[in-house]
C-alpha cells in the first residue's frame, strides 16, 4: 500500500487524491521547536482567529452557504503542508475534490469545518494535539504542527435545503415518490419500460457542479437496461419519450443511499443530478 493510499484510510478515507511523498525521512527524533514557534507567531497575526481549543484559522474568502454540521459529509478541495512549506497532500492538483464525514476526522479539522459557511476558503493551523498528537502516522512527525488550506465546495446537509428550494420553482415537477424533474425538450417517440434497453446520452453531476459521469465524452450513446440503474434514474426515463431531453434532481434515497459505489467521489445520500437525452428504446 502506498502513503497516499495509507494517508486516504488515516483520515476516515476522505482524501481520494493526494500527493505525499513517499520518500519521507524518518521522523523519529523530530525537534518540533520551529513549530512551536510558527504557533506562536501566527497566532498574533491580525488576521487570525484563535479558538477556545487552540485551533488557528484564517479566512481566506467567506462563502455564503450554511454550515456544515458534525454528522454531515463535507466535500471540498485542500492543499496539507507542513510549517517549513512542504506540501503533503494536494487534492488541487489530483483535480477531484475528496469528502469526509465531519465527525470521523481529526479534531482540528473537525471544528474548522464547522466554521464554514459552504462557498468559503480558509486556512486552519492545527496544533498537535488537534490532529497526530503523540501517535504520528507515517510520514508525519511527532509533534508536528500541520497547516490546511481548504475549499468547501458542499456540506451533505445542504441537500434536503436544495431539495426543497428547487420544488418551489414553476419548471420543475415532482413525482410522488420525491424525485424531481425539468423538461428541456419533449420527445415524440416511444417511451421506455421498467425493464426496456435504452440507449441514451447523460451527465451526472452533484449539486456543486462537479461532473462525476457523462456519456457525452465516448463516441456514441450509452446503452443499458432500466433494471440495473439507480431507482430515480429508472423512474425518470420511463417519464421520457425517445428524442427528449429531461433534467432529474435525484434525492439520494432514490439514488446510492448510504451505499455509494466504493472509489467513486458520490458521498452517502448525495442528491444526483441527471440531463438525459432519450435516443432510443432498444427492442
Amino acid at each position: 500500500m502506498t502513503l497516499k493510499k495509507l494517508l486516504l484510510l488515516l483520515l476516515s478515507a476522505f482524501l481520494l487524491s493526494g500527493c505525499l511523498d513517499s520518500s519521507s525521512p524518518d521522523f523519529e527524533e523530530y525537534d518540533n521547536t520551529a513549530d512551536l514557534e510558527f504557533l506562536e507567531e501566527n497566532a498574533q497575526r491580525d488576521d487570525v482567529t484563535v479558538t477556545e481549543s487552540g485551533l488557528q484559522y484564517r479566512v481566506i474568502d467567506e462563502g455564503d452557504g450554511i454550515l456544515p454540521t458534525a454528522e454531515s459529509f463535507a466535500v471540498f478541495d485542500f492543499i496539507g503542508r507542513f510549517v517549513d512549506g512542504e506540501v503533503f497532500s494536494d487534492t488541487f492538483d489530483g483535480g477531484q475534490p475528496t469528502y469526509a464525514l465531519v465527525n470521523e476526522i481529526f479534531p482540528g479539522l473537525e471544528e474548522g469545518l464547522q466554521l464554514m459557511p459552504i462557498g468559503s476558503r480558509y486556512e486552519f493551523v492545527l496544533p498537535p494535539d488537534l490532529s497526530y498528537g503523540n501517535n504520528p502516522q507515517p510520514g508525519f512527525p511527532e509533534g508536528a504542527v500541520l497547516i490546511y488550506e481548504i475549499d468547501l465546495l458542499h456540506s451533505s446537509n445542504y441537500d434536503p435545503v436544495f431539495l426543497d428550494e428547487n420544488a418551489q420553482n414553476e419548471d420543475i415537477n415532482v413525482t410522488e415518490s420525491g424525485l424531481q424533474y425539468r423538461i428541456i425538450e419533449e420527445g415524440s417517440g416511444a417511451s421506455p419500460e421498467a425493464d426496456s434497453n435504452v440507449s441514451v446520452e447523460y451527465t451526472g453531476s452533484f449539486i456543486y457542479g462537479e461532473t462525476f459521469d457523462t456519456s457525452r465524452n465516448t463516441e456514441g450513446p450509452a446503452s443499458f437496461s432500466l433494471n440495473g440503474v439507480i431507482a430515480g434514474f429508472a423512474e425518470g426515463m420511463q417519464l421520457m419519450q425517445e428524442g427528449a431531453r429531461y433534467e432529474f434532481f435525484i434525492p439520494g434515497n432514490l439514488a446510492y443511499g448510504n451505499q455509494p459505489p466504493q472509489q467513486s467521489p458520490i458521498y452517502p445520500n448525495a442528491t444526483l443530478i441527471f440531463d438525459i437525452e432519450l435516443i432510443s428504446v432498444n427492442e
